[in-house]
């Protein structure tokens, strides 16, 4: 028996206003009872003051314990491997800052196009270069997919101890095989580290099965949750590396120790975590995940948002969109279209879609189309018509 995904309006409120949520790749539709579970926190902080602390539900001791369990779940991982964050950015800090890169010179390979924060931090660390990979460009210069064969190349070249790089574009949607990316890292020595920003929440990223080093994603996006919170997943191998470097030297020691903060010498991965983030939000994101994606097999979560896509593409009236990838080059949130008559106007398109409740997004000269499980196949199908009616006129 299939399984049913809840596409009620009850569980997704936008709906009542006729709209259709296809731009979870920015920021994904929230369920009632997420939206609940927010407010219950912010009320229980305003009526607890500084005892919600110890409090058995809404603590936030009690909250991160639950949030690194479902995470536990999500990505077949042990929860004390887990630490959260506010965005990937600063997960990706965390790497960047710890990692034992040659004093004076090394290199980490990253993804011409990829989105900033995936590569940025790296940039910043003094004596670490930033090597590309090109990959496939379209027909106005932009990298739409690449091929593991050039970071093959690059590896070899450069002798790189590092490779940072999105599991799916944010552009084009295009999805990297990660086994394959995995034994070319591993052949030259090299340690991977992935952003599932585009992925995660949709489709199943298991990255002890894979032998994936480190893996960072944001909760508001296939994961349903607020925006603000993150998780940064790291391997015992990497995590211990991580930690052989002078990040944990007499003086920061003593810095951390003057504000009160001891988690710098945590065994688990809560010493990478900088900061606490405000409890309604990861009350909210825990939500999130026990009431949305945790809830359905996750492979079949995949299916029905890859046949959702086909749907939409199948209506499409090919002269005025086309889908940038083939099928079988995608595998996350993403379907990216070109639009050949409004070349360079795709703004003014998405935002005549907003008007008419369609919720897409662009990026780049490439539309994109993002549903998730909670779309039905009429939202889906009166979505792509008036698109088709947007374009034509």
């Amino acid at each position: 028996m299939s399984t049913q995904f809840d596409k009620s309006e009850a569980s997704f409120p936008y709906k009542s206003s006729g709209a259709v949520a296809l731009d979870t790749c920015f920021r994904s539709a929230m369920r009632a009872s997420t939206v609940e579970a927010v407010r219950n926190a912010m009320q229980a902080e305003a009526e607890l003051g500084s005892e919600i602390g110890s409090h058995s539900e809404y603590g936030n001791l009690a909250i991160q314990g639950g949030l690194r369990r479902a995470v536990s779940r999500l990505l077949k991982v042990p929860q004390n491997e887990i630490s959260l964050h506010g965005n990937t950015d600063a997960a990706m800090k965390v790497i960047a800052s710890r990692f034992p890169f040659e004093p004076t010179s090394s290199t980490v390979v990253a993804l011409r196009g990829d989105y900033p924060s995936v590569y940025d931090s790296f940039a910043q660390r003094r004596g670490v270069n930033l090597a590309f990979i090109e990959g496939r460009l379209d027909d106005n210069h932009r990298p739409i997919s690449w091929d593991v064969n050039e970071l093959d190349r690059i590896l070899a070249l450069t002798r790189a101890p590092l490779v940072a790089i999105s599991h799916v574009m944010y552009r084009s949607g295009f999805r990297a095989d990660l086994e394959r990316v995995q034994d070319v890292c591993r052949s030259h020595g090299a340690y991977l580290v992935i952003d599932a920003a585009q992925s995660i929440g949709v489709y199943p990223l298991h990255p002890l099965e894979i032998g994936i080093d480190a893996v960072a994603f944001p909760f508001w996006k296939g994961c349903e949750a607020p925006r603000g919170t993150a998780a940064l997943w790291t391997s015992p191998v990497f995590s211990e590396l991580l930690d052989s470097t002078d990040y944990r030297c007499h003086e920061v020691k003593e810095l951390i120790s003057s504000t009160g903060m001891t988690s710098i010498d945590r065994p688990d991965a809560v010493r990478f975590e900088p900061t606490t983030l405000p409890t309604p939000l990861l009350a909210g994101t825990l939500e999130a995940l026990n009431q949305g994606v945790l809830r359905y097999p996750h492979g079949e979560l995949y299916s029905e948002v890859m046949r959702l896509q086909r749907l939409f593409a199948e209506k499409l009236d090919t002269d005025y969109a086309k889908p940038v990838l083939q099928d079988d080059l995608r595998g996350g949130l993403i379907l990216a279209l070109y639009l050949p008559r409004h070349e360079g106007k795709e703004g003014f398109v998405v935002k005549a879609a907003r008007e008419e409740g369609i919720r897409i997004t662009n990026r780049d000269g490439m539309v994109r189309i993002s549903p998730h499980y909670h779309c039905t196949d009429a939202e889906i199908v009166e979505a792509a018509e008036r698109l088709n009616t947007i374009l034509k006129s």
